[in-house]
């Protein structure tokens, strides 16, 4: 028995990992002693590691290696314990732009006696020229020492926008994307380029010839290693940026970004706005650029999804949601604030959260500053801030304010970064009035202003439609007659209540043109409900964004009819009451508006006694008091100018003349927070320079990392379970699943894991940082399909959901179990906060059992995250070829093409072309074939040289070994049995039970309905999965190809092809026949830049038609409609493309024709062939246009199938027939059509 059992899982192993002359076995005993050099008692804990990672025999063969039941990420592998000091041990990096750097270097002569130092600091700005190029130079060390990068590339400007102080247009994110690419492509290359130098190299390899350096030199060659690992590159951009359109269509064309894998950043707010079919913003630094429709841009996504396979999709705010440390932040991002429906000041006026849009101006403490990112999270916990001065925020735990804590001290401190988390009752935060400046309504009046305040003070209206307005008998009120009489409004006393208490009632239906009532309903008012309480009154806050007069007016009714002007008391106030708490808000609004401090105080509660005015009154509401004092009264004076109340107006000018009154204290106190219990939309909005904005008067700040920079890296520290290497046969024949090892092993690997972050090389200082201060790791679990197989479970079954369930839940919790242990044993990660930790949405979730979290209380935890299921290309194979990682067997048996670790000798870039059969397909071509034994597959502008290899599965291998005579087909389940729903099951459940990412490919047919194909994603999203990947079915050229299709011909497609309102225009032909113009050119789908494969054809012309032309286009029509149902498109389609083109003219009508068999795939040798030998058809100039149009197009040699020679002496077979320079011509003889 052997560790590989399998040609490809040795030679992968040979290429990758070996270091040195090592056994495999000696490969993995490096991995375990390595590991396990950190640990206090080494000996143990290697013999620990290596059977974690080995599984042996049993009884006399117990030390005998006979397969891998876990393997690290490949960068372990391969480096550890080598003398690749500066080799990485993570599988890849996330890292972010540089900006704000200092740069210091020597410039001198090379004798060192003239020379110079440089210190340059570059732009805060992270795509300044100089910023970019650092970047790249991160990324060039990244790949240098093997691992891989990942970058969100949404902090470059858009393509078109113009570069300050030069007047160049930036030429955007693909054109930069494409630097990166041939870095990584320079980075990873090595030799393995197939150049073979033509020199004789006299150099020689032995000990006479290099004395004392032989053996360093010898070591050298050993040391070197075979393969270089790839060039593995993740870039991304969000989906609001501008250049979004052109990123997702970059690798549609061949050879273009080949070293990247791209995918696009999905939020929620612009996944609701596709399904509302709504307008959506793409914007950079709060510049909008385009406004498209947000379905447009969904489905120009999902159509390379659908045809190319990339981009991939990832779901931001889904991530954020599973992420056990979302109290670090989103990666590029901020987080959420402030509940939906929120008031936010603008420059415009008031308005609520949602409402605001990148580049809207906002109210901060340094004036308006423009919204440069807005965050949008949905389901987010909330809480409610309560404050002493009566009002109160419903806010997020991360959510921070301008606070001053409350810490004894006589002089208090005002803290600027307090998280409410880390806000205590007693605490201040930092209030400030209004500084905006509305203009709607301007023909909205003070006066206006005025009857609307009186009324939402102390009027309602009667049963006959009449305004009443309650006055007190003892006040004067020609203030309000007067100015009813300015109106016209006819109006007379009620003196018909009690004690000092009468009405104006004012006349006029709601029917009566000019009439109070129609006045006060225009405004917004409703008056629908007679006599309607209190209580209700409010008026809707678009009031605030009117303009200052009409505010005024109102502020003035109010104070004339519900406030009171207090000079008696110690400290002279203003006091507004109101039953209703809404009115109170407003009125909130209204005096920060003005300047004024306003505060609510405890109401008189309902059914208890009052004295009022010396009399006993018995309220049936409960009644709230606003209170304004201090500068705020003299400020509310000097706003109004006057209150239209005389006793009251008077009132207030005494005081403001006499009394002395103190300055504003802008804070408010911290009387309580609560979980509200639920969950909602939030928001936080970001501003560049103050970070800050208004809500309601209370300072909230930015309430994360900057939005677009990514303060923070990541790393990938990797590991996985091998699945297959638990199930066992017992006694009765019968597989199972050894789940008490399993679970071992799994607490065995996350100390392994963990200890990777004090081993491991990092190229940059921030990566360091991340590895020391998150120390995440993320295992996995490989061989799932397989494995399924091997228990005889179908993976589309109950089963397998419930048996992948249980494998990830105990993964899950036992690493975090684990975890909590080792925190225990050697202290938690530096940036664990308990409380904070605690906090998430994920802790709080049930995908940790109550065991789990208890241990996490009580120890904390090692690690920041601890799972995940990625792509194991490489671990797949070398485990002997298990499916890869959760994926579904992909096929029992097939080819698998590999790039080749070196050219074999007598193969090189020169000959290659000769010696391997050329192929082309639609964007690609490739050349294939046998060489010395061995089919080698050979992409020039991609890949380069691979070998092909047939492999079986393991786990279909395993069951025809150990039950041969078994039935196995209800099980045998491959991509091709599975629906999707099987594929989204999977990794649902996969997802829940794992705080990182999760690498699933749905495979779909070929003839999936794009329709329903655009809707699996929108699924995806809301069963909260992180991110949603999927491969149709013969969309591109495969890395691995069915045996049985490796012949097949190139293929019609039958089914209808949409085609898009906008095409690419090729060159126009003109074409004169017999004093007549044909103007013909084709036209290509945007994405097909290199305008290979036409899918329409157009045809313009003077020319006219007499009888017999006709009849020849009309035959030549019927034989392009037989071509098309001879070659397999559908009949429907056929049918409905000839009903229309009968109506058209004859040169439209063959157009219309030639565009379907070219949409169809249809070669144009084919379609020429079936315009020729028509009776009549020298005479028809049009058809002749058309095929000299045809002929030109085809490639030089083109095979004319079907088209014999017509020269009589031809001593060929006279099948022959090319075409040549445009013409037809025999090979045999060399006649040519064209005389």
């Amino acid at each position: 028995m052997s560790i590989f059992r399998t040609e490809l899982a040795y030679e992968n192993w040979l290429n990758k990992y070996r270091y040195k002359n090592e056994t495999p076995l000696e490969t993995f005993q490096r991995v375990a002693r390595a590991l396990a050099s950190v640990e206090k008692d080494p000996a143990l804990w290697e013999d620990k590691f290596l059977r974690t990672l080995v599984k042996f025999g049993s009884g006399a063969d117990k030390d005998e290696p006979i397969g891998l039941k876990s393997t690290t990420g490949g960068r372990i592998t391969a480096n550890i314990g080598t003398d690749f000091k500066h080799a990485t041990l993570m599988n890849c990096y996330i890292s972010g732009p540089v900006s704000g750097a200092t740069i210091n270097y020597k410039r001198k002569t090379a004798d060192g006696k003239v020379g110079h130092d440089v210190t340059m600091k570059t732009d805060e700005s992270p795509d300044d020229l100089v910023n970019i190029f650092l970047t790249l130079m991160e990324q060039a060390k990244t790949l240098a020492s093997e691992g891989g990068y990942g970058m969100n590339f949404d902090w470059i400007r858009p393509r078109g926008a113009l570069i300050k102080g030069t007047g160049i247009k930036h030429p955007g994110v693909v054109s930069y994307m494409k630097v990166w690419d041939a870095v990584s492509e320079c980075i990873v290359k090595g030799t393995n380029d197939g150049y073979v130098g033509r020199l004789t190299n006299y150099l020689k390899m032995t000990e006479d010839f290099l004395g004392d350096n032989f053996e360093a030199a010898k070591e050298a060659t050993n040391a070197v290693k075979v393969m270089t690992r790839k060039g593995a590159m993740m870039g991304a951009l969000s989906c609001w940026h501008p250049d979004i359109e052109e990123f997702v269509r970059a690798k549609q064309t061949s050879g273009v970004l080949t070293k990247f894998n791209i995918s696009v950043l999905m939020t929620d707010d612009f996944l609701r706005c596709v399904e509302k079919d709504g307008l959506y913003q793409l914007e950079f630094e709060g510049t909008v650029y385009k406004v498209v429709k947000a379905r447009e841009l969904y489905d120009l996504i999902m159509e390379s999804c659908y045809n190319r396979g990339e981009p991939g999709v990832l779901f931001v705010d889904n991530m954020h949601r599973n992420n056990p440390v979302a109290y670090l932040g989103k990666a590029s991002c901020s987080n959420p604030c402030v509940r939906k429906g929120t008031p936010v000041v603008t420059s415009d006026g008031i308005k609520s959260v949602e409402e605001v849009k990148k580049g809207d101006k906002i109210q901060t403490t340094l004036g308006f500053e423009p919204v440069h990112s807005i965050e949008v999270h949905d389901f987010e916990p909330i809480y409610q801030v309560e404050f002493t001065d009566g009002f109160s925020l419903d806010v997020t735990a991360g959510h921070i304010f301008h606070s001053q804590v409350c810490s004894g001290e006589t002089r208090k401190r005002w803290d600027s970064d307090r998280r409410l988390d880390e806000l205590r009752v007693g605490d201040y935060v930092r209030k400030e009035p209004y500084r905006y400046v509305p203009n709607g309504q301007p023909e909205w009046t003070r006066d206006d202003g005025f009857f609307a305040g009186i009324y939402l003070g102390n009027g309602h209206v009667d049963a006959n439609d009449q305004v009443c307005l309650s006055v007190d008998k003892r006040v004067d009120c020609s203030y309000i007659t007067d100015l009813c009489d300015k109106y016209a409004y006819p109006h007379w006393f009620d003196d018909s209540s009690e004690e000092n208490s009468r009405k104006i009632v004012i006349a006029g239906k709601k029917s009566c043109h000019g009439s109070l009532h129609s006045v006060l309903e225009s405004l917004g008012i409703d008056l629908t409900q007679k006599n309607f309480e209190k209580t209700e009154k409010t008026f809707p806050v678009s009031w605030m964004n009117t303009n200052p007069e009409f505010l005024k007016g109102v502020l003035d009714g109010l104070l004339c009819s519900s406030g009171n002007v207090n000079e008696t008391s110690r400290y002279p106030q203003i006091r507004f009451k109101s039953t209703s708490l809404n009115l109170h808000s407003m009125m909130r609004h209204l005096m920060l508006f003005f300047g004024a401090d306003y505060k609510l105080h405890p109401p008189s509660e309902a059914g208890k006694m009052h004295i009022i005015d010396g009399h006993e009154v018995k309220r049936e509401n409960d009644c709230f008091e606003g209170i304004i004092d201090n500068d705020s009264i003299l400020n509310v004076y000097r706003a109004l100018g006057r209150l239209s109340e005389p006793s009251k107006n008077e009132a207030l000018k005494r005081i403001i003349k006499t009394r002395p009154l103190n300055g504003v204290r802008w804070r408010t106190k911290v009387s309580n927070i609560r979980d509200l219990d639920t969950q909602d939309t939030v928001y936080d909005l970001y501003t560049k320079d103050s970070d800050d904005w208004n809500t309601c008067g209370i300072i909230s700040r930015g309430c994360g990392e900057i939005p677009g920079l990514a303060a923070l890296t990541t790393v990938c520290l990797l590991g996985s379970l091998n699945m297959t290497q638990y199930i066992e046969i017992d006694e009765r024949r019968k597989p199972y699943f050894d789940w008490e090892t399993y679970q071992e092993d799994i607490k065995i690997l996350t100390r392994m894991l963990d200890n990777v972050n004090d081993l491991t090389y990092n190229s940059l200082p921030s990566y360091q940082w991340a590895t020391e201060n998150l120390r995440q790791f993320g295992m996995g679990l490989n061989g799932l399909g397989s494995a399924l197989i091997m228990l005889g479970i179908p993976y589309n079954s109950k089963r397998a959901l419930d048996f992948v369930e249980k494998a990830c839940s105990l993964k899950e919790n036992l690493t975090w179990q684990t975890s909590a242990l080792l925190a225990k044993e050697k202290s938690t990660f530096p940036a664990y906060d308990k409380k904070a930790f605690e906090s998430t949405e994920y802790f709080k979730s049930d995908r940790i059992t109550e065991e789990t979290k208890k241990m996490l209380r009580k120890y904390g935890a090692r690690n920041a995250k601890t799972t995940t299921n990625p792509p194991l290309g490489n671990s797949s194979v070398i485990c002997n070829n298990v499916s890869n990682g959760i994926e579904p067997v992909f096929n029992l048996e097939y080819e698998r093409v590999v790039i080749a670790k070196e050219w074999p000798e007598g193969l090189t870039e020169d000959n290659i072309r000769g010696l391997l059969e050329h192929h082309k397909e639609k964007d690609f071509e490739y050349w294939r074939g046998e060489y010395k034994g061995r089919t080698y597959h050979y992409e020039p502008k991609n890949r380069g040289l691979c070998c092909v290899h047939v492999e079986q599965d393991y786990g279909y291998r395993w069951v025809l070994e150990n039950f041969p005579n078994k039935d196995h087909s209800k099980y045998l389940k491959t991509t091709d049995d599975l629906t999707v729903k099987d594929h989204i099951n999977i990794q649902k459940v996969v997802q829940y039970y794992c705080n990182q990412a999760v690498s699933k490919t749905s495979n779909l047919p070929f003839d999936y309905p794009f329709d329903d194909f655009r809707n699996l994603y929108l699924k995806a999203w809301k069963k909260g999965l992180n991110g949603f990947t999927t491969y149709r079915k013969d969309s591109m050229e495969a890395v691995m190809s069915d045996i049985k299709d490796a012949e097949r011909s190139r293929e019609i497609i039958s089914r209808d092809i949409k085609l898009p309102d906008v095409f690419l225009n090729g060159p126009m032909s003109v074409i004169k026949k017999e004093g007549y113009k044909f103007y013909i050119n084709f036209s290509y789908l945007p994405e097909d830049s290199k305008m290979e494969f036409p899918v329409v054809m157009w045809i313009q012309t003077n020319a006219k038609y007499k009888g017999d032309e006709l009849r020849t286009c009309n035959m030549a029509a019927r034989n392009l409609g037989k071509l098309a149902l001879a070659r397999g498109i559908d009949e429907d389609i056929v049918k409905e493309t000839v009903a229309k083109a009968r109506t058209d003219y004859p040169h439209n009508r063959l157009g219309r024709l030639v565009s379907l068999c070219l949409r169809h795939n249809i070669p144009r040798q084919d379609i020429l062939i079936s315009l020729m030998n028509i009776d009549g058809d020298n005479i028809s100039t049009l058809l002749t246009a058309v095929r000299k149009f045809l002929a030109q197009t085809l490639d030089e040699g083109t095979v004319l199938k079907g088209v014999r020679c017509e020269n009589p002496d031809c001593t060929g077979t006279g099948d022959n027939v090319v075409m040549e320079s445009g013409c037809k011509k025999c090979m045999d003889c060399g006649w040519s059509g064209c005389g």
